[in-house]
């Protein structure tokens, strides 16, 4: 099995770096652990900052799609994929360490097709930290999955 992580993104030079860190410590804890082959994709999603740039210095195969709109980037990276699953992960989050492994585990499992994984929010301003902490709390009442960290 290999993972493709796809990761869209606009202007998300302030971010960036330490998602794309969280994401190369949980492939290498993957790798360690099972050997299993990790890529990383960045969509750069138009952006006017140095996303692009980011990205390719730490590594990540870069593809450029004009059109602003997550869908889009998140199909984007997918054509681009060689993986046999498909990781998504917003620019502006941090992954646990384990992040990839969870993943494994769940589709190695054939009855699994897909889900998602809680992440780390970096929200600087009050109303968006509360704004998402609502999210959480729905997301843990209800069973759903958040958008942010999904896999198919």
């Amino acid at each position: 099995m290999k993972l493709t992580i796809v990761v869209p993104a606009f202007n998300e030079e302030a971010y960036l770096g330490a998602t794309l860190d969280s994401l190369r410590i949980a492939a290498e804890a993957l790798c360690s652990r099972t050997g299993v082959e990790v890529e990383t994709i960045v969509v750069d999603n138009n952006s006017r900052d140095r996303t692009g740039s980011i990205a390719r210095e730490q590594g990540a195969t870069v593809v450029h799609e004009p059109v602003q709109l997550i869908a889009r980037a998140r199909n984007a990276g997918a054509r681009r994929a060689s993986g046999d699953v498909l990781v998504f992960v917003d620019a502006d989050v941090i992954v646990p360490p384990e992040f990839l492994i969870l993943i494994h585990e769940a589709m190695s499992d054939p009855a699994c097709i897909g889900g998602g994984v809680d992440t780390a929010w970096r929200a600087r301003r009050l109303s968006v930290r509360l704004y998402l902490g609502a999210w959480w709390l729905l997301v843990r009442l209800t069973g759903m999955v958040l958008g942010a960290a999904q896999f198919a």
